[in-house]
């Protein structure tokens, strides 16, 4: 870029803070303050574009990421850096008190200085990620998880209420017949919800159990009713606080369920033309959920150059350690720093797909590690890895024919043939030329 101006930016909660600096009269600064309001951004965007500046930010993805999208959206290229980095820089440069005009001044003198030495274009934002599917995944691995802590705590609840109903809810009961877990089918949820008072369980007669689990006369259930009337004969009195705790706990349990379920719901309706997602979830033991998380933290597959930056990225990589001795062995490590979302996507792809293709060389594969001697973890990440190389051909082949298709609708547009835009946007299209991805 043959600019001597740049534009730092450092956005809050309720406004963005811009200093313009010139390289040709270092002293010299242009300060700017805009709302957060649609006419905020506007006369934002107006601004920057009548001047020929470095867009540069502070951080990338926080309170950045409205004045990320609106630069995207009108085709402005920006570049962002690490908060450490500035910090170091400025107070370096420009000295320890800090506030967002000197962080922003910060930003603009940063970016100038890597400008002059050609190291700027290595801080250009090319991939975006798709801000929609990743707070859908990411909402769904948070109700995934407040769900699990939830049926923990419900464990707990009911051990205390009755050991006699904790260990039939757990299959786990002598005198039942049933011989697995039901804490978390919906009928007993439902039971537990709305017929707090176990000891009362036993004046029930099984159709009014039915009722209270919610009408459906599902396959086993007339069964686990038979055998939970004849557990339930056994208790006579129920404390109400612990009970009080029971029912807390099943309706926070039920509500995060529904909400977990309309979030599925909506990661498959905004998934359905997406080809990344298609693809991986067309594999057996690889659901939609599964699929989008990893499409969704991968942001884009042509920021990895190989599979093994991808995998060290998934944190399924290795580096090497030394402690600067020579004469000592260097030792391979496990990489620390890496995405935990993708790295237990894969992991769970690693499990279902062994579990439902027994036939298939990596099922085979994972049974010859086990006998190896190697854990059961150890042996999923290992397979894990060579999903990965399989994955990222998979991912750069769908990459391959959008860019082709964008190129062609391009094309067309220029001779008057086509005047549309691809339906991803052009905040989706690389500056990176073809031959890069052969």
């Amino acid at each position: 870029m043959n600019t001597q101006k740049a534009i730092g930016i450092d956005p809050d909660s309720q406004k963005i803070v811009c200093v313009m600096v010139d390289s040709l009269v270092p002293s010299k600064k242009f300060n700017r303050t805009f709302s957060l309001t649609n006419q905020g951004l506007e006369n934002f965007i107006k601004w920057v574009q009548e001047e020929n500046a470095i867009i540069a930010l502070e951080g990338l993805n926080g309170q950045s990421c409205c004045v990320e999208e609106t630069l995207r959206k009108n085709d402005i290229i920006f570049h962002s850096f690490k908060p450490g980095d500035v910090e170091i820089f400025r107070r370096a440069v420009l000295g320890r008190n800090k506030n967002n005009k000197r962080d922003a001044e910060s930003v603009a003198r940063f970016a100038l200085a890597l400008e002059g030495q050609g190291k700027l274009k290595d801080y250009k934002r090319v991939w975006f990620p798709d801000a929609t599917l990743q707070n859908l995944t990411r909402e769904h691995q948070r109700l995934t998880k407040k769900i699990t802590i939830e049926v923990s705590s419900l464990w707990k609840a009911v051990k205390s209420v009755s050991s006699d109903l904790y260990l039939f809810l757990g299959g786990n009961h002598p005198d039942s017949e049933i011989k697995t877990n039901i804490l978390k089918q919906k009928g007993i949820l439902t039971l537990l919800a709305y017929k707090t008072d176990i000891s009362e369980w036993k004046n029930m007669s099984e159709d009014e159990i039915l009722s209270a689990m919610g009408g459906k006369r599902y396959k086993n259930r007339e069964k686990t009713i038979t055998e939970l009337k004849k557990i339930v004969s056994k208790i006579y009195s129920v404390s109400p606080a612990d009970m009080l705790v029971v029912k807390n706990t099943v309706a926070r349990l039920l509500l995060d369920k529904v909400q977990k379920h309309d979030v599925e719901q909506m990661i498959a309706q905004v998934t359905e033309n997406n080809k990344s997602v298609k693809i991986l979830s067309e594999l057996n033991g690889i659901g939609v959920i599964t699929a989008s998380i990893i499409v969704a933290e991968t942001v884009d597959i042509r920021r990895f150059i190989n599979d093994d930056r991808y995998a060290s990225y998934s944190g399924f990589g290795m580096h090497q350690k030394s402690t600067g001795d020579e004469t000592k062995t260097q030792r391979l490590v496990h990489t620390k720093k890496f995405n935990h979302r993708l790295k237990n996507a894969f992991m769970m792809a690693a499990k279902n797909i062994v579990l439902h293709n027994p036939d298939l060389h990596i099922a085979g594969y994972f049974n010859n590690l086990r006998k190896k001697g190697l854990s059961i973890i150890e042996s999923r990440k290992r397979v894990a890895r060579a999903l990965i190389r399989k994955f990222f051909k998979m991912l750069r082949s769908v990459t391959q024919v959008e860019i082709l298709n964008i190129v062609d609708l391009k094309q067309k547009s220029r001779k008057g043939m086509a005047s549309g835009q691809d339906r991803s946007g052009n905040s989706t299209i690389s500056n990176i030329p073809l031959s890069a991805y052969k």
